[in-house]
């Protein structure tokens, strides 16, 4: 039971507060007041998908968040919604959308003014009743096998084509092989080796400088055998002065200073080896590997999983006969199960169609339509997503015509009533459930309308109805009544919402029966629907 909820910022909703009752409520309204953003704020919390349309002009988020009881038990609930984002929150924890939609699964049951036309397209006809019959858990699973199935064919399929494909062209694709295999190719090689041959030559770049220091005493022997001359010629002054003393050490110094730096540098510039050979290997092998790259897929990746792609040709070559026989093993065992759960699945269906059938039409009955002939038509079982050929709701409304199909022969209300018959054999023991629904009430009579009202009274005894609703009949059978309405404030068009007391019911009832000039003809036929 949703026994509140909050909104804010739902395209006209600005802040809106709704408390309901545990039984019917009814929400009444003038068009575009509003009603069918109540709908959706609603179907929003219990996790429908968000529409960006919907955010409030000029606003950054929507928030729609209530209390909620679920087997005894309240639980806050909300979710926040962004341009760009959803998040949802159960008793204030985050949670992921599956989780939420799985907390919430089966509690609620939503059906919009348009969901009807859901009735009209056949292929929607055998989901109606498989929910009905209980089949969904079975037909998960027989889904699940079929679409196994499915996929060892097309894997079959897919081994015959590449077969085929490399015998009629197997010279090009050994050729192709043997030419990736020359290389010895891994994951990254040609980063690793472009950053290799960046440092050899920066290798080589110290390595020149370095021997050209190494090798100055030979370039500039002039310079060398200058100093140590002038040393000489200085050590033969039989009179040396302190000066000249300073200098004659200064000058061997130098000399000393500079053999121990070209040693030095010898021996550092074994650190700095450079081979023009390593140089242009790794060079013609960051070609071969640019070539391949090149002929297969641009990425040394895409190189690799071609390769494997031939290895995985050439060996199902080699072994086709055995792997074909492997899995159509595999495709026969399953295709036993699903015939296994088929035949399952529609003797079901059988049953629970006649028992359908009989439901409806009671239902039917009960909202003036009991000369409507329903009829659930089966056809074989076969071999696809819903294990069977045909199943199509038909019906005859008029005594004498053809039986066809609903979308051929149903009007807009009669479409109504015969979903809401559906939906309630669908949910006929269910218990403490949420139905929102909206406007189902389109295109019926007054008469009509005080029939499905009654049903969904009775409905609302065991659970909780949400209805949004144009017809007094209707309204006036509910528990609380809701009228919402839009006004201007600050040049923005809001919401309110009110809980009408046992006068105002008599006069939105009024308004719902004779418009927006109240009579007192009408004021008095409220009184009586509300028994005041």
């Amino acid at each position: 039971m949703l026994k509140k909820l909050n909104i804010s910022n739902l395209a006209i909703i600005d802040n809106l507060s709704i408390e309901f009752d545990s039984s019917f409520n009814v929400v009444t309204g003038e068009s575009g007041s509003g009603k069918t953003i109540l709908y959706k704020a609603i179907n929003y919390l219990l996790g429908e998908k968000f529409r960006k349309a919907d955010l409030r002009y000029a606003e950054d988020k929507c928030m729609v968040e209530g209390i909620i009881e679920i087997d005894n038990t309240k639980h806050s609930i909300s979710r926040i919604f962004t341009k760009g984002t959803a998040k949802c929150f159960i008793d204030n924890k985050p949670t992921s959308k599956k989780e939420y939609i799985a907390f919430l699964k089966n509690s609620w049951e939503s059906y919009g003014q348009h969901e009807k036309q859901h009735l009209v397209k056949e292929d929607s006809h055998i989901k109606y009743l498989d929910y009905f019959a209980g089949n969904v858990e079975r037909l998960d699973r027989y889904q699940s096998l079929f679409n196994d199935y499915n996929a060892l064919i097309l894997e079959v399929n897919i081994m015959k084509e590449k077969v085929d494909d490399y015998n009629n062209n197997k010279e090009l694709y050994d050729f192709q092989l043997n030419e990736i295999n020359q290389i010895d190719i891994f994951s990254g090689q040609d980063i690793e080796i472009s950053n290799t041959i960046t440092n050899l030559k920066e290798i080589k770049e110290i390595s020149d400088v370095l021997n050209k220091v190494i090798n100055l005493n030979s370039s500039n022997s002039r310079l060398i055998e200058s100093i140590e001359n002038a040393s000489r010629l200085l050590s033969k002054l039989d009179e040396k002065s302190e000066k000249v003393i300073e200098t004659i050490d200064r000058l061997e110094n130098l000399i000393t200073e500079i053999s121990d730096t070209q040693y030095e540098l010898a021996k550092n510039s074994r650190d700095f080896y450079y081979s023009e050979n390593d140089y242009n290997e790794l060079h013609k092998q960051l070609v071969s590997i640019n070539e391949l790259k090149r002929k297969y897929g641009g990425t040394i990746e895409s190189v690799l999983r071609y390769k494997q792609d031939l290895l995985s040709m050439i060996d199902n070559a080699n072994n086709f006969e055995e792997l074909i026989i492997k899995k159509k093993d595999k495709i026969n065992f399953l295709e036993k199960k699903i015939n296994d759960l088929s035949r399952k699945l529609f003797k079901t269906r059988q049953a629970e169609a006649l028992k359908l059938e009989k439901k409806v039409r009671k239902d039917l009955a009960r909202m003036d339509m009991e000369d409507v002939e329903f009829v659930v038509e089966l056809g074989v079982p076969t071999l696809n997503d819903v294990a069977i050929d045909k199943c199509m709701i038909a019906i005859r409304t008029n005594k004498g015509e053809s039986i066809n199909t609903i979308g051929k022969i149903a009007s807009g209300g009669e479409l109504s009533r015969i979903m809401l018959a559906i939906k309630l054999s669908i949910n006929s023991n269910s218990k403490g459930k949420i139905y929102i629904l909206d406007e189902i009430d389109s295109g019926l009579s007054g008469k009509e309308a005080n029939s499905i009202g009654l049903i969904i009274q009775d409905l609302s005894r065991s659970n909780q109805v949400i209805c949004i609703t144009h017809l007094s009949q209707i309204a006036s059978k509910a528990d609380r009544h809701l009228k919402i309405s839009k006004f201007e404030n600050n040049n923005r068009t809001s919401c309110k919402i009110e809980n009408l007391d046992v006068n105002s019911k008599i006069n939105e009832l009024a308004i719902l029966i004779s418009g927006k000039e109240v009579t007192s003809q009408s004021i008095d036929y409220a009184k009586k629907m509300l028994g005041a």
